[in-house]
């Protein structure tokens, strides 16, 4: 097994994912350390944004939804879309598609995502909106059952492609059901993707060709065009692709005409070169057509990943603009789609610091260049969204000549030129780049409760969970990670995409050991002064034959012998849905690791069976959450530079953390940092910087500054400074600089 450290392996692996934020489940995560205590003012102007829920990515049951709801509404974000189709399966409940009642959560609370999406969302206010997917159909029983409705690249041979043919007035007519059925859920917006078609992972085998020239109506239709029978002769590919995409067309055109009869707002989106992502050269869909045809409200570039710098090339500037003034003529709107890539690309290359220094310059862009709003595919980060739904506060020039904000070198280079991410607390935005966090427990820690949108993959997951049979190869564990549609093991989680899963042959009961678990380990930092809650959620499945299931938790100290150890188990049997095992204690003095184990222990007298899953692992304070609604920004003139500085609120056990920045060897010497308590208090604090760089410091009512060398760091360091509360208390911070 390998060893877990909070502050190294863990958050090494964390900065190299797509999406570092993970969910057990999703608004448990998000509500430590994401509070602002800021009270934003309404918007001036609009500039709505959009952001896209994929429920495949994150599973949230109706009380998660209501707070994921609550806290975009807390960051300015204006609307929220539900990705409604992903490989062909249908994320609500609805006639004319195939839904995945599994992914609707078949061993818990029955509910459906849209409904309960559209229902909070209008109650507090948030637009909801439909992010259809127009090529989408892998399981979809429609086109699995009428494979003539794919596209048909043989002129004699009915294969079934997961694609579907808009050519085909049947499948135009289908889909029309499914924006009738969605528009009854009263959402506000919906809007058609032309983006994906995702392959499972068990239909590798399914052709992904989308050269269609043998389905009949494009037979038909190239005749009718071009006076060419192309049983006969072999038709001209780009004159066979205009024929798709003007099918395309008619089917936009009539699912706008259907959602105006509904008082419900379309948008679709387009590419520059009017090829698809999914489809390549086989499908051309002119943006200029569609503008012309005015297939809906509004009009989304550039809806593909072969563009997904394209608003940031040179040259973008006129060519936006040219497609704004079209729109504009035809009276649609025209919306920016940008993928959360390109917030990765800068938080990879920089920092998170410079992303969300960056996201405002971002926006300002968008607006000023004449879009009506920008959709974001997909991010989760609620420090992200604040950026995002708050960019306003950061001034940006309105007169100066537009620039392009190249999300490399340029004005990324010098965003935090000589200086720490906002050290000084003077800009409006500064509390975006500060964290209350619990040092004893980091919510980045226990997987899979935490999962990344693409999966845990198995080789990560390994190196935080080892599954212990001792010795006895009858019993089993497995991760069940839900990429893995259609085996026997996919689908079960709590909350995100995986989950620990045990099993047992009939006979393990005879076997030299009885018990099974997942382990994983990790350091204790420091003792919080409160107690914590240790606790997971567990279901379990046509189980019979177990002696008992539950957790077992052990403390040691630094030298690894045992100080205390203490357990909560369950009679398990039959079929459960999903319930939480909670277990309240107080962390015994002198700890300095925790080991916790997932455990089932098989009977040695009857057989056993069924299967148990473990999911959403979490250490968490017992008195609640302490995170950002203890942190303000003061404004005073005892500032040590400028007229504010930052005033934090600590709880023995927590640690102030900035946002991940860059630190460049050679930019300077030494970190300053400016730190005192209010009058007659005193108390030490823990400065830690990078790998092994710590600090230990008394804090008096006078401010003083302290040096942290950073000389021998590496050369270019991605890293945080963390002031670790020792005790209870205030801490005043300012003046964190280079020097």
């Amino acid at each position: 097994m390998k060893f877990r450290n909070c502050f190294g392996l863990v958050k090494t692996i964390l900065i190299g994912i797509s999406i570092v934020l993970f969910i057990s489940p999703l608004v448990k995560a998000l509500d430590v350390g994401d509070f602002s205590g800021v009270n934003y003012s309404e918007k001036e102007d609009t500039f709505p944004i959009i952001l896209t829920w994929d429920y495949n990515i994150y599973v949230m049951g109706p009380a998660e939804i209501k707070q994921f709801v609550q806290l975009a509404k807390e960051k300015n974000i204006d609307q929220i879309n539900l990705r409604i189709n992903n490989k062909g399966v249908i994320n609500a409940r609805i006639d004319h598609g195939t839904v995945y009642r599994e992914r609707l959560d078949a061993f818990g609370e029955d509910f459906d995502p849209l409904r309960v999406l559209v229902e909070e969302g209008h109650k507090a206010g948030l637009r909801v909106g439909v992010h259809f997917d127009l090529f989408e159909s892998s399981y979809d029983q429609f086109f699995i059952r009428h494979p003539e409705f794919t596209p048909q690249s043989q002129k004699d041979t009915i294969i079934y492609n997961a694609f579907p043919s808009y050519a085909h007035k049947e499948v135009r007519d289908y889909m029309l059901g499914r924006v009738r059925d969605l528009a009854e859920y009263e959402v506000d917006q919906m809007f058609f993707c032309t983006k994906s078609s995702h392959t499972p992972r068990n239909m590798t085998e399914v052709p992904r060709n989308t050269y269609a020239a043998y389905n009949s109506p494009i037979v038909e239709k190239y005749e009718e065009n071009y006076g060419v029978d192309i049983l006969i002769a072999t038709p001209d590919r780009e004159k066979m692709a205009k024929i798709h995409g003007d099918f395309i067309i008619d089917f936009l055109k009539e699912a706008n005409r259907t959602l105006d009869a509904y008082n419900i707002s379309s948008i679709a989106g387009a590419t520059l070169s009017g090829y698809l992502q999914p489809s390549g050269k086989n499908i051309f869909l002119d943006w200029k057509s569609m503008v012309d045809n005015k297939v809906a409200d509004g009009l989304v570039m550039s809806n593909t990943r072969g563009e997904t710098y394209a608003w940031f090339e040179d040259g973008a500037i006129e060519k936006f603009r040219e497609i704004r003034q079209e729109t504009s003529n035809n009276g649609m709107k025209f919306y920016a789609y940008m993928l959360s890539t390109v917030f990765w690309k800068v938080r990879d290359e920089h920092s998170l610091s410079h992303l969300l220094e960056y996201i405002p310059k971002q926006m300002h862009y968008f607006q000023q260049l004449g879009t009506e709003g920008i959709l974001i595919h997909e991010v989760y980060q609620p420090d992200i969204w604040e950026a995002l739904g708050n960019w306003r506060l950061v001034e940006q020039d309105k007169k100066q000549v537009l620039t392009i904000p190249k999300p490399e070198g340029g004005i990324l280079e010098y965003i935090f030129h000589q200086k720490m991410p906002h050290g000084g607390f003077e800009e409006a935005n500064s509390h975006w780049f500060w964290d209350i966090l619990p040092a004893w427990s980091g919510r980045d820690d226990w997987l899979p409760g935490k999962n990344s949108p693409i999966g845990l993959n198995a080789d990560d997951f390994e190196q935080f969970w080892v599954s212990d049979n001792q010795g006895n190869d009858r019993l089993h564990a497995a991760y069940d990670w839900k990429v893995m549609a259609n085996s026997e093991y996919s689908g079960r989680s709590y909350s995100g995409r995986s989950s620990m899963l045990l099993y047992a042959d009939g006979d393990a009961g005879k076997g030299a050991s009885r018990k099974i678990s997942w382990k994983s380990y990790s350091e204790i930092p420091i003792i919080p002064e409160t107690p914590s809650v240790f606790s997971v959620w567990m279901h379990g499945e046509e189980l019979a034959g177990i002696e008992k299931a539950g957790m077992q938790i052990t403390f040691k100290d630094s030298k690894g012998n045992v100080i205390d150890c203490v357990e909560k188990n369950l009679k398990v049997r039959g079929t459960f849905k999903w319930r939480e095992l909670k277990l309240p204690y107080q962390i015994p003095a002198q700890s300095h690791f925790v080991e916790v184990a997932l455990a089932m222990e098989v009977s040695d007298e009857v057989e056993s069976h069924g299967r148990l899953w473990f999911d959403a692992f979490r250490i968490e304070d017992a008195q609640g959450t302490f995170g950002k609604e203890h942190f303000t920004i003061v404004s005073s003139q005892d500032a040590i530079e400028g007229t504010h500085f930052a005033s934090f609120n600590s709880r023995k056990g927590y640690e102030i953390s900035s946002k991940e920045f860059l630190l460049k060897k050679g930019k300077a010497d030494y970190l300053k940092v400016s730190l005192r308590t209010p009058e007659k208090e005193a108390m030490d604090v823990l400065l830690l910087l990078g790998e092994g760089i710590s600090k230990r410091v008394h804090l008096t009512e006078n401010w003083k500054t302290f040096q942290i060398p950073i000389s021998e760091l590496p050369n270019q360091l991605k890293t945080k400074l963390i002031i670790r509360a020792l005790a209870t208390g205030t801490i005043h911070v300012d003046n964190i600089m280079f020097e």
